[in-house]
């Protein structure tokens, strides 16, 4: 079963031409945001945020003529931007503290440190998914009747019940079922899309 999660192969493809602009805002969308998110949790100054966010897309940009996808033997798209992420936020860090570079131990522990752990994987797959989810539920929302959405998120968000929901927009029980399965389906469909590969 593939991952719902993974980034779409077509997209991945398609920004292998760097003429495809079509392609390029649609990457861009996806990910500046994610990357700026993760630049932030790990202390970078909002502004730092944007730069490396404009920094990690030009290194990919430079980088996606050549670049084969090939999630069971090199991985998948989203482990490789997440480490040239990783490293471009200690690099900046590395930068901002403008300490004298050590030897020996020093060295060693900055070789150390540029090496992301597992919990630092962990939390990017949780900010992609996160990302991924959002971005869907923006496009649901653009393609249902704002009544449909206001149900799904008082049930969904704020989790209150049918009848309530019922009560709150004069519709019976069943509309209210409707509405969340209706945006409950668009927002998986968008998801399935959003992650196929």
């Amino acid at each position: 079963m593939s991952d719902p999660w993974a980034t779409r192969q077509t997209l991945l493809m398609r920004v292998r031409d760097r003429a495809d602009q079509d392609a390029w805002r649609e990457f861009d969308k996806l990910y500046r945001q994610l990357l700026v998110a993760v630049a932030l949790k790990r202390g970078l100054q909002p502004e730092d945020a944007e730069n490396l966010a404009q920094d990690v897309m030009l290194k990919v940009s430079k980088a996606m003529p050549q670049f084969e996808y090939d999630p069971e033997g090199k991985g998948r798209f989203r482990s490789w931007l997440f480490t040239i992420a990783y490293r471009e936020i200690v690099s900046q860090q590395r930068r901002q503290k403008r300490q004298p570079v050590g030897s020996g131990a020093d060295d060693v522990q900055e070789m150390l440190a540029e090496q992301p752990s597992r919990d630092q994987e962990d939390e990017f797959e949780r900010e992609y998914r996160q990302h991924l989810f959002m971005a869907a539920l923006r496009k649901v929302r653009e393609e249902v009747k704002p009544v449909a959405y206001e149900v799904f998120c008082r049930a969904m968000i704020d989790g209150k019940t049918n009848d309530e929901i019922a009560q709150e927009f004069k519709i019976n029980y069943q509309q209210v079922a409707n509405h969340k399965h209706r945006v409950l389906q668009k927002l998986c469909d968008h998801v399935r899309y959003l992650g196929e590969d």
